[in-house]
Parts: C-alpha cells; structure tokens; sequence
C-alpha cells in the first residue's frame, strides 16, 4: 500500500514538473514574441517601442539578428515561416504565430545550427591564424641566419 502511495506520488510530481516545463516554455516564447515584434531599431520614436501586430519575413530577418544575433538564410525563413503554415513571399507572422512551439522549436534548430556555424569558423580562423605563425617561425631562423651572415661581411 505504501508502495502505491510513493508511486502516485511520484506520478503525481512528474506531471507537476511537466506542467511547469510547459508553463515556462510558453512563458520564453511569449516574451520572445512581443520583443520580436516591439519595433526596437528604426521605429523608435523618443525611446517608446511601437509594437508590431505581425512580422513580414525581411522584418523577422531583421529583428532575430538584432535581438539573437542571428543571420537567417532564405531557406531558414522559409522553414520558420512554412511551420507557421505561412506565405513566406506574401505572408506575416502573428504574436499566435511567434509563440507556437513548432516557431520556437526551428528557431531554436537555427539558432543551433547558426552556433554552430560560428565555432566552426572561429576554429578554421585559428587554424588559419597557427599556420600563418608556423609559416613565420619556419621563415624566422632563416632571416637570422641572412644577418648573421651580413654582419660577417663587415
């Protein structure tokens, strides 16, 4: 019997904890979507956001690269925009449309991949970078030796 107690219990909690997953994770799309769509940038008028009621695809471009950093391909809009079971060429995206956990859930899958991305060119960019220092230090003694040599001549 306390054996049934603990694993309702248990059952029990992990709905809980499920419910609050949701909770906050509606929550972060929520606050995603209005900072989305509050203008920011060019609208701004004396420091007062002008909000948005929807987001064209050069206008969602713009505003994920000013808020997340973000530089989204044409496909990538097109992904975000067809989840939204939108028009990417003609259509907006809603406040409904920003929260939907399919738009969360690709734009976390571009936000990812966009992170990824980065690291890998700052790596090829070190790489680069050790070779060129490589390069020099193989050319350095060699210099050395030229001077040495001018400086016997005198």
């Amino acid at each position: 019997a306390a054996a049934a107690r603990l694993g309702l219990e248990a059952t029990r909690l992990r709905a809980e904890v499920a419910e609050l997953e949701l909770a906050s994770a509606t929550s972060r799309r929520a606050k995603l979507a209005q900072r989305l769509l509050s203008s920011g940038g060019a609208d701004e008028r004396e420091g007062e956001d002008v909000a948005r009621s929807s987001l064209t695809a050069d206008e969602l471009r713009e505003r994920l690269e000013a808020l997340l950093e973000l530089e989204v391909s044409e496909e990538g809009l097109k992904r975000l925009f067809l989840v939204c079971e939108r028009d990417v060429s003609s259509g907006a995206l809603a406040f409904e449309d920003l929260t939907s956990a399919r738009f969360g859930t690709t734009l976390d899958e571009l936000v990812s991949a966009g992170r990824a991305e980065k690291r890998r060119q700052l790596w090829e960019d070190n790489a680069k970078v050790k070779q060129e220092a490589e390069e020099m230090r193989s050319v350095q003694p060699l210099n050395a030796d030229v001077l040495a040599m001018a400086n016997d001549d005198r």
